[in-house]
């Protein structure tokens, strides 16, 4: 049985997340990105905050679920690195007023349930 996880506490990791990312935006994401090496990946994240602290959410929120396929295969669906993707994928969401979009809470909740899995309910990440 899962635990049930509060709105407010995925509210406050999103927020904590915001706080936490920055780099200098570069390029954009190529279509053979499932084969992209794990630097490219981090890179694409990187363009993903970097479009977040630019105020351009829809953009952000569109490379981050190219990228989220991207690090599924590559990485697997249960992988930290899959929660990191979603993590600014839910945070692009929150802060383009969509955080009520259909499937954005299961987004966040995803994350939580992968954190959770790979260390610990009680680990600060």
């Amino acid at each position: 049985m899962r635990p049930k996880v509060s709105q407010r506490w995925i509210l406050s990791i999103v927020a904590a997340l915001a706080f936490c990312f920055g780099s200098e935006l570069a390029g954009t994401a190529t279509a053979s990105a499932a084969q992209e090496p794990p630097v490219q990946q981090t890179q694409n994240l990187d363009k993903v905050r970097d479009l977040i602290k630019d105020g351009k959410y829809a953009e952000a929120e569109t490379l981050a679920r190219e990228l989220l396929k991207q690090v599924e295969a590559s990485s697997g669906p249960d992988s930290l690195k899959v929660a990191e993707v979603l993590d600014v994928l839910v945070e692009a969401l929150y802060r383009g007023s969509k955080p009520t979009a259909p499937g954005s809470r299961e987004l966040a909740e995803r994350a939580v349930s992968i954190k959770e899995s790979a260390i610990g309910p009680e680990h600060l990440a």
